[in-house]
């Protein structure tokens, strides 16, 4: 009667042991999950950021140089000055256009007293050191996205400790 009995018990004993480790590796794919979805979706939130500052930005720097290319009134002044110091503003001091697109700004500072080809003279460089900061950052945002993107794909779901080609276990 003790053989008879030992089988069933130990039959039970090792499904108990499957069903925990096959519990707690469902568990921990789950995590898993989670923590890649909360990485993406911050990734994805950070990302729409940076676009929105890109196009404010953009929308920024366009409008200083058309109200600075055409001599108005002195709503115009205060215009040009609000959108320099937002343009500077949103800037970050480090990047290695800054000093430039700065200067290109304040070129247009003069404006009453230049003709207006001499202030169109000042169009094809603003819009030069804008197009590479704006690409700059779009690849920057892109290069973020594909980050998140790859640091979120899924791995096949054999424990690391498996070797994947074999299906056979490491040797240590």
């Amino acid at each position: 009667m003790g053989a008879d009995f030992l089988v069933p018990a130990a039959a039970v004993v090792l499904s108990a042991v499957i069903s925990a480790l096959v519990g707690w590796w469902v568990a921990q794919r789950q995590i898993l999950l989670a923590e890649r979805s909360n990485h993406l979706a911050a990734a994805d939130k950070i990302a729409g950021f940076r676009q929105a500052w890109i196009n404010d930005l953009r929308e920024a720097i366009s409008e200083f140089q058309s109200v600075a290319t055409v001599v108005g009134d002195v709503r115009s002044d205060e215009r040009i000055y609000r959108l320099g110091t937002k343009i500077e503003l949103m800037m970050n001091t480090e990047d290695p256009d800054y000093l430039e697109l700065v200067n290109c700004l304040y070129n247009y500072l003069d404006y009453k007293n230049l003709t207006i080809e001499e202030r169109w003279q000042f169009n094809a460089p603003l819009v030069s050191v804008s197009q590479r900061i704006l690409k700059r950052e779009w690849e920057r945002l892109k290069a973020d996205l594909n980050a998140a993107a790859k640091s979120n794909r899924m791995s096949r779901s054999w424990p690391k400790w498996w070797n994947k080609d074999a299906r056979l276990p490491v040797s240590q």
